[in-house]
């Protein structure tokens, strides 16, 4: 085992000047050690020091007849009442081995500690003789009242000793020995000093951190006394993702829920276009619903990998069986906008393009073109040259580029020029650029449709009508011709037409619905 200095344990607790290597104190401010009598617990010493070789001295002095003891915060004056009590800078958990016997050496210990604030980093550990100290080290305060009360629930939360928890806390000091057992006196050591072992990374807290790990474990404890699932909500039954609608809002089983965490996550942050708190805060919610709820800080702490993450959660048809009976058990074909659809032998394949690029005002001034560009190199995500560009826009039946050398440079010149792709001059690759988003959220669509484009099947105006379309669908915005048209800068007249072009292509499935007051329109599913 490593020894650890008696120096550097004093180091953590206190504040030390760099020149002298010493106590850095106030004139008026000491560090008060206390000395009780082995044999006579009645005889007792308190000294108040200002430098450490007084209490060095001291300690080899008194330490074969005394229990040597330190103050965790310094004195305001030589006195050991609570109104003296002056700076503090750790947290210390005493737990005693009786209290726990089926533990056997500090691994245990560390380990309960782990089960119970999985976050809480402590910084030192010193072995007393019959149990163990955890330090945890704190920015300076002068609040002691508040020090002592984030002490004593931290206490009650780790299941240590609380009589240990008073503001004028004290502790056995390192290097003295612990004499309560004649036949086995033990030398009070350090068993882990964060600051002498990693002194790069040694980092005290900010007591509010604390102060939230505790509040949230309080949240956490009144969760589990009080929860009750909360009943399923209504939500709109014609969606383009009915599926993840309905488990927003019934919740789903025990064995659903890490998938279905993921598929509502990619939902709220891509197509909804949540803030990533109000997206946890509709995931809390949904976690209320489940049969029955995760911890919410298992719930939190998965949110946020998939929120950060590059999961693409959202098909109808996912490779694993479990996951993919989830979906089944939610799915209503006849309610939902989405099918999934494959035409000849070109595979569906699922892309995301950013709202930002489909605003009306910047969709307006782009062709179905530019937009095609973009597909491709986002489909091709490694890059293109020019040539391997020139190669996936080719027609299959002509074996011509769907558009000629000039016009591909204009296009490529004007998607640069807004930084929607960049070229890499050391590769001499066209790359699709990812761009701030900012909330807007992503619109989800099917590369099939650009290869539709390429092969000609449909024109560049019907796959902006597209892209229109599954924008407005999946943001739950009117999707009526005349809006359509208005979004697009484009003549209402043409608008049905091109729709009608994209149902043949099989890109679109239109369905004709009648509502209460009889009249009918058009229900459209986007295939992806």
């Amino acid at each position: 085992m490593a020894r650890f200095s008696l120096d550097n344990y004093l180091k953590v607790l206190f504040d030390f000047d760099e020149e002298t290597d010493d106590f850095s104190l106030e004139d008026n401010e000491f560090v008060r050690i206390v000395a009780i009598k082995a044999e006579n617990e009645d005889i007792s010493l308190q000294k108040f020091f200002k430098h450490k070789s007084e209490i060095e001295e001291f300690i080899k002095k008194y330490k074969y007849n005394y229990h040597i003891y330190i103050g965790l915060a310094t004195t305001k004056g030589q006195s050991g009442e609570a109104s003296h009590m002056y700076k503090r800078k750790v947290l210390m958990l005493d737990f005693d081995r009786k209290d726990y016997p089926e533990y056997t050496d500090v691994t245990d210990f560390s380990t309960h500690i782990k089960s119970r604030i999985k976050t809480l980093f402590n910084h030192m550990i010193v072995d007393t003789g019959h149990g163990y100290h955890y330090y945890i080290a704190t920015k300076r305060y002068k609040n002691n009242e508040r020090m002592t009360t984030v002490n004593h629930e931290l206490g009650e939360i780790l299941g240590a000793d609380l009589k240990a928890t008073l503001i004028t806390q004290i502790a056995r000091i390192p290097t003295s020995i612990n004499l309560k057992n004649k036949e086995n006196q033990k030398v009070v050591a350090i068993v882990a000093n964060n600051f002498e072992s990693n002194p790069e990374r040694f980092k005290p807290y900010n007591l509010l951190k604390i102060e939230a790990l505790i509040e949230q474990k309080k949240y956490n404890k009144v969760f589990w006394e009080q929860v009750q699932r909360i009943p399923p909500s209504e939500f709109t039954t014609e969606s383009s993702y009915y599926c993840i609608e309905a488990m927003i809002a019934e919740g789903v089983r025990e064995g659903e829920r890490n998938f279905a965490l993921g598929r509502i996550t990619n939902y709220l942050r891509d197509i909804k276009a949540y803030t990533e708190y109000n997206a946890l805060r509709k995931v809390h919610e949904w976690n209320l619903r489940c049969q029955p709820p995760k911890p919410p800080e298992i719930v939190e702490q998965d949110f946020k990998a998939y929120w950060n993450g590059k999961y693409k959660l959202l098909g109808c048809t996912v490779p694993n069986e479990r996951d993919q009976q989830t979906i089944n058990r939610f799915c209503d074909r006849t309610l939902c906008r989405t099918v999934e659809k494959q035409t000849g032998n070109v595979k569906s394949e699922e892309l995301m393009m950013d709202n930002n690029q489909l605003k009306d005002k910047v969709i307006q001034k782009l062709n179905g073109y530019h937009y095609m560009i973009i597909s491709v190199l986002d489909f091709n995500s490694k890059g293109l040259s020019r040539k391997r560009l020139v190669e996936k826009l080719t027609n299959t039946t002509t074996k011509k580029c769907c558009i000629t050398r000039d016009t591909l440079t204009k296009y490529l010149n004007d998607l640069l020029e807004r930084n929607y792709i960049t070229y890499n001059d050391t590769k001499k690759i066209y790359l699709k650029t990812e761009i701030a988003n900012y909330g807007a959220g992503y619109t989800r669509y099917s590369y099939f449709a650009t290869l539709c484009l390429i092969n000609k099947l449909i024109n560049k105006q019907e796959y902006l009508v597209y892209l229109c379309l599954a924008r407005n669908l999946q943001l739950n915005r009117d999707v009526t011709y005349a809006t359509l048209a208005k979004d697009l800068k484009m003549d209402e007249g043409n608008i049905s037409r091109y729709i009608q072009r994209l149902n043949k292509a099989g890109i679109i499935a239109i369905e004709r619905n009648t509502n209460l007051n009889g009249r009918t329109y058009n229900v459209y599913k986007i295939a992806s």
